[in-house]
């Protein structure tokens, strides 16, 4: 039977099997047949030879090895017999060694199968996680503007990802913590501009840490909102020093306008401040695009102590 060939139903099987055990006992009838046969010949002969003058010893002698040669000649068609049947079954494709071997080429067949799909799988799930790794990552770039105090353009472009163990240039650095004071100080009658500024303000802190806390004390003890009714508030950077790594002193003077029209603009009063601020560069692995947007360099602010400057 062919490589190619399917196995036997059970029918089908049962019937060869059958047809086997016929041509078996078929053989054995025939063997057994040609025993008798030969064994009558040879009694024959032996009655000849008692009705003879011969003597009972010499047919005893006569006929015992004629006997056990038959005897023995039966026994070897019967071993024939059944060598030409295991041989007939070990051949046939429903039994014996050939129906082994067809199921280790079926076994090998589906292994093969199985392990290309199960390859094929590893591959989706490893091309699926790499996509969803990819688009996981951020594809906003920071861009830097520098203007000076009239407005002006003095530097601009793109930045290159940054980790928290490189450094930005101290100009940079300076200009982000100094946008910071400004924001936190300011109270002014547009509402718009005071959110954008206490938004602002908040991306440059921590979420849950001590500043973050420090400032929303801040904020409900000093209402922006409620006080631009009475008076607002200008900022202006007056000095700024580096005190020591990631350490800043910015001086600015806080220029305190009333909110009465009435009131000569002569009578506004001034403020100078201090503040001492510690800062860190984090990671931008874990900010979503509206912290980006606000707090692009990453820049996090972790103390900022304000006090009255006496001159």
């Amino acid at each position: 039977m062919a490589e190619s060939s399917e196995l036997l139903n059970d029918a089908e099987r049962q019937a060869l099997y059958e047809l086997d055990l016929e041509e078996e006992e078929e053989e054995n009838n025939r063997a057994y047949a040609a025993a008798a046969s030969v064994t009558t010949a040879d009694y024959q002969l032996s009655a000849n030879y008692a009705s003879s003058s011969t003597p009972n010893d010499t047919v005893a002698i006569l006929a015992g090895p004629s006997l056990s040669g038959l005897t023995s000649g039966a026994e070897a068609l019967s071993c024939q017999a059944q060598d030409a049947r295991k041989e007939r079954f070990n051949r046939h494709a429903c039994f014996g060694v050939h129906k082994q071997n067809l199921l280790l080429q079926d076994l090998k067949r589906h292994l093969i199968y199985l392990l290309l799909g199960l390859g094929g799988l590893a591959l989706g799930f490893t091309a699926l996680s790499g996509l969803i790794a990819h688009s996981m990552r951020s594809t906003v770039v920071p861009y830097v503007v520098t203007v000076d105090k009239h407005g002006v353009v003095l530097n601009e472009g793109t930045l290159p990802s940054l980790s928290s163990n490189q450094d930005l240039p101290a100009s940079v650095i300076t200009s982000q913590l100094c946008e910071f004071v400004r924001n936190v100080r300011l109270i002014t009658k547009d509402n718009e501009i005071q959110h954008q500024a206490i938004l602002q303000a908040y991306a440059f802190v921590l979420p849950n840490s001590e500043l973050a806390q420090e400032l929303s004390t801040y904020y409900r003890n000093h209402n922006p909102f409620t006080l631009a009714q009475k008076q607002t508030v200008t900022i202006e950077i007056a000095n700024v020093i580096n005190v020591g790594e990631h350490t800043l002193q910015i001086d600015w003077v806080e220029h305190l306008h009333s909110a009465d029209p009435l009131i000569n603009r002569q009578e506004d009063q001034e403020r100078k401040l201090r503040a001492l601020l510690t800062y860190s560069i984090e990671d931008a692995a874990q900010q979503d695009t509206e912290s980006i947007l606000l707090n692009p360099l990453n820049i996090y602010i972790h103390t900022f102590i304000v006090t009255d400057v006496i001159a």
